[in-house]
């Protein structure tokens, strides 16, 4: 629980580093990924509850990486455009 901070209800937080890394085309590409479904293949047995509950997951953390603001990185003096 070191690396854990806690706010006020005393709940612990997990540390967030992808907030510092979303831009622009992070975005662009989370979005693709809202509404993902996994191509059934008749040959692959895989249990269908667990393919609809990866999806799930994938959703819901999807979203909330799109919930972020964007971050622009400010650029450096030296460091030429893109």
């Amino acid at each position: 629980m070191d690396n854990l901070k806690f706010k006020k209800t005393g709940t612990a937080v997990k540390p967030q580093p992808y907030k510092a890394i979303v831009g622009a085309r992070q975005k662009a590409q989370l979005r693709r990924m809202v509404d993902f479904k996994f191509t059934r293949h008749p040959s692959l047995n895989l249990p269908e509850e667990r393919l609809t509950a990866i999806e799930k997951q994938l959703g819901e953390r999807t979203r909330e990486l799109l919930s972020i603001p964007v971050q622009r990185s400010a650029k450096r003096k030296n460091e030429p455009e893109r």
